[in-house]
């Protein structure tokens, strides 16, 4: 009877990582135990669309005489179980036996096995170039990256991609809603040519697990119509995404701004939260919040129903510049986006941005100081 005996923590955070990535498939999570000649426990899904593989660290792992050193399950019982201990053992007697789970003083015998494992185990091309960035810096990109679809609401924002590019010899990333863009340059030096559209959400599982601090190395890339990610523990192909992400810096060409400020994040943000939750939540959509920049920003919103809400001289906000000596510009913001967009952006390490404004659209620039990314925003106002 093979045995693993693994952590607790870490094993439950990957079968938590592994069935999130499966959620775009109707069919239920399956996982794969398998242990190799040279006692490695590995666990690995397939679906429709992804692969994914992760070489398990394990206390201690007992091999089988008789060669059963395979188990397909389903992990939803295992995730529900608080297992209130550090480490956890799992053994099987064959393919379609309980999974026998012992902890502490307790022990179960799930029956979670699915059948016999007729795929072969997944293998992921040695010749892929990928490339290495901080985990904490790959995390950042797709927290800027993780578009509010304020302006419409849509099932399929988890599949909508994330294009990482090769532009001018350094990594760029890229995403859009359909209505807004976003676009973040950085630093991190590319010889070799890349354009690849992954899924948004498998960069969230995979790396939205981390934080902006951490070290260790993520990698990615692509060959072919797939693309290919790893944390160091977990790795991932699928395949890529052929949506089209608009050239922001094409539709910036066409832009004429009619007003320019600095502005601090958090405090605009402090602002907005107010006057936004004074709308009732089916009227947001269809409301306004007016901003007039004189020699200060001033924020106005009127509800036939609830009454009307202002900020006169929102903090943070510095070197106003209205085109043509104009004294005074109003641009009028559709609630949600403008407040989603300021608390996206300030989300991390931006505390100091530079805001753009013309009767149509909106623009948000800043630089995230932990990882020098350049972030922006570029959205629809409201016309009228």
């Amino acid at each position: 009877m093979p045995t693993v005996t693994v952590k607790t923590k870490p094993f439950k955070a990957m079968l938590k990582t592994f069935k999130d990535l499966n959620r775009k498939s109707e069919r239920a999570t399956v996982l794969v135990f398998n242990i190799d000649a040279e006692s490695k426990f590995h666990v690995s899904l397939r679906t429709e669309v992804i692969t994914a593989k992760a070489e398990v660290s394990a206390e201690s792992v007992s091999l089988d005489p008789q060669g059963v050193d395979t188990y397909l399950f389903s992990p939803e019982h295992l995730l529900k179980i608080p297992f209130n201990s550090d480490v956890i053992s799992l053994s099987w007697t064959s393919e379609r036996s309980p999974l026998v789970v012992a902890y502490g003083k307790t022990s179960t015998a799930l029956r979670i096995a699915v059948g016999s494992d007729s795929l072969n185990k997944p293998e992921f091309p040695k010749d892929v170039p990928l490339i290495e960035v901080p985990m904490g810096l790959m995390f950042s990109i797709i927290r800027y990256l993780s578009l509010p679809f304020a302006y419409f609401k849509t099932a399929a924002k988890d599949t909508m991609p994330i294009q990482f590019k090769n532009q001018n010899g350094f990594l760029v990333a890229l995403s859009e809603d359909g209505y807004s863009l976003a676009k973040i340059k950085t630093n991190v030096p590319l010889t070799d040519h890349l354009d690849v559209k992954i899924p948004r959400y498998l960069l969230e599982t995979l790396y939205g697990r981390f934080n902006a601090k951490e070290e260790t190395l993520a990698k990615f890339g692509s060959k072919g119509f797939l693309a290919f990610m790893t944390d160091g523990v977990i790795s991932i192909s699928s395949t890529t995404v052929n949506d089209r992400v608009s050239d922001m810096d094409e539709t910036l060409k066409s832009q004429v701004w009619r007003s320019t400020c600095e502005f601090d994040p958090s405090k605009l943000e402090e602002c907005l939260e107010t006057l936004v939750n004074m709308i009732p939540d089916k009227d947001r959509s269809g409301a306004v919040i007016r901003v007039s920049l004189s020699d200060k920003m001033n924020l106005d919103v009127s509800h036939k129903e609830v009454g009307d809400g202002s900020v006169q001289g929102v903090e943070g906000v510095s070197n106003i510049y209205n085109e043509q000596a104009v004294r005074e510009f109003v641009s009028s913001q559709h609630p949600v986006a403008f407040s989603e967009y300021t608390s996206l952006f300030g989300s991390l390490n931006i505390s100091n941005g530079l805001m753009h404004m013309s009767n149509r659209t909106t623009l948000f620039k800043g630089t995230d100081a932990r990882h020098n990314l350049e972030v922006t925003y570029l959205f629809p106002a409201v016309l009228g």
